[in-house]
């Protein structure tokens, strides 16, 4: 096999040094472009990686404000709904007092005539 090879491949290329020439410079370009290929193939991944850690790394912030939000939001409900229970609490109080000041005005609206 090793003559074979030599007998078609490498003699007519020494024979024919513009044949030689070319089929190097076809090495070459096709060894240039398979460096090229894999080094952008690498970088690509290398790229891929990084915004798929990035965009995980987004998204877990993302969802960790969601929750801080949800937890803050449910404490102002908690806090609006105590503040108005009291005051409801309070107009009721109210009320009363000025129904009680009501009856005692008339009493002695009453009592006076």
């Amino acid at each position: 096999m090793n003559t074979l090879f030599v007998a078609n491949i490498v003699r007519p290329l020494q024979r024919n040094p513009t044949l030689g020439a070319t089929v190097g410079t076809g090495f070459l370009c096709a060894f240039t472009y398979w460096w090229y290929a894999s080094s952008i193939r690498n970088t690509l991944l290398a790229t891929q990686r990084s915004c798929q850690q990035m965009s995980d790394q987004a998204f877990h912030e993302c969802r960790e404000m969601l929750k801080a939000g949800e937890r803050s939001w449910g404490t102002d409900i908690r806090s609006r709904d105590a503040q108005v229970r009291r005051l409801e609490l309070q107009n009721v109080e109210q009320t009363r007092s000025v129904t009680r000041l009501e009856a005692a005005m008339k009493m002695c609206l009453l009592q006076n005539e």
